[in-house]
């Protein structure tokens, strides 16, 4: 597999939707009964990490499925050669199958809907092994942004990943010792939601560790495909993490749609910007990381909540409360000091000698620079409490004297 496989599963997660709506479009139109149809299905089950006669006798099972639901579950056993064979099994239009073996604690799959490859199905097995986890690598890992809100501050993206096991051997991760790290590992930034994991591979369950998650599902010698989708937060138009690849990788790429924003990172190289369906995307890449690289990124210019929308935000938070009461408050107070002191200086105009003026003036300058030094945050509250109460009591000795001086 390469980059393009990455692309496709894109196109696909983009287009799931509409996929969706034909479905259930389709399956809205009336169905006519057709004359019921028996096949024969045959296969063979093959060992291939062993030359020995290891596919004799195995239990293969066999799922018929009807439009989706399982109507029916047949068993036989494999012959001396390895091979199976099934007779008397429905078909037609909206038929499925679902073949599997079980060996050496590990389940594999053989799929297909009708009409089957009833003289070809084969199913390869593996032995197995919890000490091979160096035959496992990453090919190639992907980070796509798929969307951003505005309103809400939230960030979407898409994992792609690529990974093959090179040996012989199927890798079950031993649990037991969970302290040595040897199953597959991804990080994700903080504060993830909605995280979804879907992948080729089967059986295992999905682990929080850390920041990241761990998958313990078996895989067998081959190529696979991971995808996984999550959304977090960012503020201020900038989104930061760091990305961890616990097993390295050959290559690491990071894509975002020019309309949403532009993403830098250490060490990584400007890619050739890519076109996706309506969308011109950019990007950087790196390849040949050893294990243990971790890649600080940083996604920029990314859309920002208008005002009002920052409002309503905080207000459904209830940090905007906090804040907001003290502030009109201080405001409130402000407005009506400047009021007092423009009342002052008008008050001024009749004081009868030069120095009541030029004292009276001193000090509503003063007020006036009080104010602006609280506005600035150069003072404490405290201090402009008590400060502006000392010039006050002055301005209303000032005032005092001039009624007793008018009499």
């Amino acid at each position: 597999m390469t980059f393009i496989w990455q692309l496709s599963v894109l196109k696909r997660f983009i287009s799931i939707n509409a996929v969706s709506l034909v479905l259930i479009l389709g399956t809205s139109h009336t169905s006519y009964a057709q004359e019921p149809i028996f096949i024969p299905i045959s296969g063979f089950v093959e060992n291939q990490s062993s030359h020995a006669n290891e596919s004799n006798d195995l239990s293969v099972v066999l799922n018929v499925f009807e439009l989706g639901e399982n109507i029916d579950t047949l068993t036989t056993n494999t012959s001396t050669d390895g091979s199976f064979y099934f007779d008397g099994v429905p078909g037609g239009i909206g038929f499925g199958y679902i073949i599997t073996v079980e060996h050496d604690g590990v389940t594999y799959k053989y799929e297909s809907d009708y009409p089957i490859k009833t003289d070809s199905v084969v199913i390869q097995i593996y032995n197995s092994s919890n000490t091979n986890f160096q035959n496992i690598s990453i090919i190639s890992h992907t980070l796509v942004i798929t969307a951003a809100d505005p309103s809400i501050e939230q960030i979407q993206t898409i994992g792609l990943v690529e990974l093959e096991n090179v040996g012989s051997l199927t890798f079950i991760p031993n649990m037991t010792e969970a302290s040595k790290m040897e199953f597959l590992r991804f990080s994700l930034p903080e504060d993830v939601i909605d995280l979804d994991v879907q992948s080729s591979l089967r059986g295992g369950q999905i682990l929080q560790v850390g920041l990241g998650f761990a998958i313990t599902t078996p895989i067998p010698p081959g190529k696979h495909e991971l995808a996984y989708t999550f959304t977090s937060p960012y503020m201020d138009g900038t989104f930061q993490f760091q990305q961890s690849l616990p097993i390295g990788a050959d290559s690491f790429k990071i894509l975002i749609p020019k309309s949403i924003g532009l993403v830098t990172a250490d060490g990584l190289t400007t890619m050739k910007d890519i076109t996706l369906g309506e969308k011109e995307y950019n990007g950087k890449e790196i390849s040949n990381l050893p294990t243990g690289t971790k890649v600080d990124v940083l996604f920029y210019n990314l859309p920002e909540p208008s005002l009002l929308q920052k409002v309503q935000n905080g207000l459904k938070s209830g940090s905007l409360s906090k804040w907001l009461a003290p502030t009109v408050m201080a405001t409130i107070l402000a407005l009506f000091f400047l009021s007092v002191v423009y009342q002052l200086r008008r008050n001024k105009k009749g004081l009868q000698t030069e120095w009541q003026s030029k004292g009276q003036e001193d000090l509503l300058d003063s007020v006036v620079y009080l104010e602006e030094q609280l506005a600035r945050n150069e003072i404490s509250y405290d201090h402009y409490i008590e400060t502006r109460k000392q010039l006050l009591e002055q301005l209303s000795s000032y005032e005092s004297f001039q009624q007793k001086g008018s009499l």
